[in-house]
């Protein structure tokens, strides 16, 4: 007899982290039976070639966008769910109601970063107490559940992977211009109006490093304002989105995260295992990927986010509490001081990549190799 299908609940809008995965390791791969039912009304362009192989959750005729109305969506969801007969349903990194939901039906849900933006409401904590089992992608992501939400089901941890490339080591050479390089989503929460005031600072310290951001987003006008303000325009360059990020990793020395949150971040695994070390902050789920003063270095975070707003005059990147690992605590979200991230920059300039890179390539392909992880994924989900 063959086993029932898995039905993976996510929403398909935007295209991140989440959407990733879904793309990689569910409508790629190749190890279990799948159905996706897709919780927006919209679907991100990176998934319109697989259309006809998703539902979409609250339309009332699939292909069109006409949606069911509001008050009996809840029900709908899940007679569509029943029509199916999965064993499992893996909800991505939200909340759905689960009060129509058949016993013979377990729900998982995964997170992927939401719990630390998750009020703490009848609906959230109904949600915890009903899943039959949870999925973290970190260590942190699992601390932060527990702190907030009681629960009755097991929590595996599975940190995210990826595709693990390397590059051959690059000797260093102090006569070619060193590369920090960031590549984010220019959103308020990932703080990116830090590196101007990075660059400064090694500009302060005699260092005339270049600085490259990838990426596209709301904050754009506002950080372009921050470069020119600063006279930085010849140091500080931005490329817009990539689809491929291959030649943006092989082009730069060192990855810069500067976001206010990181739950497990994919671009620095990915940064890894292309042999460049990583500077971050160390907060929630960084130092389960950086080897602090091997692989690049977690700095513990100074800057208040009041004082962030008050020298870059860009938005207040993250109101909700955030995880603490070197102290095992939970707190209100601080970022990196630019000081303390030009002065690493620098070490690891002056020391050398090259240990840095072998360090980076070797922890990516021990730990963040993605050749096992749908397999790993699909027996996490039906061992609860």
């Amino acid at each position: 007899m063959a086993e029932k299908s898995i039905v993976h609940l996510v929403n398909l809008r935007d295209f991140g982290g989440v959407e990733r995965l879904i793309l990689d390791y569910v409508i790629n791969g190749k190890k279990h039976n799948w159905v996706i039912i897709n919780t927006a009304n919209s679907l991100n362009k990176r998934f319109h070639e697989h259309a006809n192989s998703i539902i979409f959750c609250n339309r009332a005729i699939q292909s069109a966008a006409i949606q069911i109305p509001s008050f009996i969506r809840k029900k709908a969801l899940w007679n569509k769910i029943k029509k199916i007969n999965p064993s499992h349903v893996v909800i991505w990194n939200q909340i759905v109601s689960l009060e129509d939901k058949p016993e013979s039906i377990k729900a998982i849900y995964y997170d992927h970063g939401a719990v630390w933006e998750l009020e703490k409401n009848k609906k959230t904590i109904d949600f915890f107490k009903k899943i039959n089992g949870c999925i973290c992608v970190s260590q942190a992501s699992k601390k932060v559940l527990e702190n907030k939400f009681e629960h009755h089901c097991d929590i595996s941890v599975m940190l995210n992977k990826t595709n693990v490339v390397s590059r051959d080591s690059i000797a260093d050479d102090k006569k070619k211009t060193f590369t920090i390089g960031c590549a984010a989503r220019l959103s308020p929460l990932k703080a990116l109006g830090l590196l101007p005031l990075i660059a400064e600072e090694t500009a302060l310290q005699g260092f005339n490093f270049n600085f490259i951001i990838a990426g596209t987003g709301e904050e754009e006008s506002a950080l372009a304002s921050l470069i020119d303000k600063k006279n930085l325009k010849k140091s500080i360059k931005t490329i817009g989105f990539l689809n491929n990020l291959n030649d943006f990793y092989k082009h730069i020395d060192i990855y810069i995260s500067t976001s206010a949150h990181e739950t497990c971040s994919l671009s620095c695994i990915e940064a890894m295992s292309f042999g460049i070390p990583i500077i971050s902050a160390n907060i929630d789920g960084q130092p389960e990927i950086i080897s602090n003063g091997h692989t690049g270095f977690c700095i513990a975070p100074t800057m208040s986010m009041e004082d962030y707003c008050k020298k870059t005059g860009m938005s207040l990147p993250f109101q909700k509490d955030i995880y603490y690992p070197e102290n095992d605590t939970i707190g209100p979200p601080r970022l990196l001081n630019p000081k303390d991230a030009a002065d690493k920059i620098i070490e690891i300039y002056l020391h050398g990549v090259d240990d840095y890179k072998k360090k980076s390539r070797h922890r990516a392909k021990e730990l963040f190799d993605d050749k096992t992880f749908e397999e790993n994924l699909i027996e996490t989900v039906r061992n609860f």
